[in-house]
């Protein structure tokens, strides 16, 4: 994934604070299938469960975030956190259209709206004109928020 946000923190970013990383994702779904030979409309819902590999945080958008909220001129932050597996729930419609009996094109759409604990300890060091503060980071709630759209085209070969 290009980059995820973190919620839960005392400052808010336009940017994502983390990735880019790996995330594995698994849905648990129930599904509506209306159709024929030719084409099919499903509608499903569920759960999901994901897991984040070789997290980064993104300094530079995380560095950005606390000059803001700080209203400093200068930050530079040292962070540690704490990676965790996530769970949401997910609702989506998809549909399949066979252009003959051995290909078809399908196109989906899902809303999904899921987290993780996400807890990040740490420092950063920033200021104005040479005054310099060092200020201990301690965010225990914050959450990696999986909450989007995900739209998905492809190909579907046999019957």
């Amino acid at each position: 994934m290009g980059g995820l946000n973190i919620t839960e923190l005392p400052f808010e970013s336009d940017k994502s604070l983390l990735g880019p990383n790996l995330t594995i994702y698994v849905p648990f779904e129930l599904y509506f299938r209306f159709g024929s030979d030719q084409a099919t409309l499903t509608f499903k819902g569920g759960v999901f469960g994901f897991a984040g590999m070789f997290n980064k945080l993104n300094e530079g958008n995380f560095d950005r975030a606390i000059r803001e909220y700080e209203n400093w001129e200068v930050a530079n932050s040292d962070l540690a956190f704490d990676t965790k597996p996530g769970w949401g729930y997910q609702a989506g419609v998809e549909f399949l259209f066979y252009v003959n009996r051995q290909f078809g094109i399908t196109a989906e759409i899902n809303y999904l709206s899921g987290g993780a604990n996400y807890p990040i300890s740490g420092s950063y060091l920033g200021g104005n004109q040479g005054q310099l503060n060092t200020v201990t980071a301690d965010y225990p709630d914050a959450r990696v928020d999986l909450t989007g759209w995900e739209i998905s085209l492809g190909a579907v070969f046999g019957n």
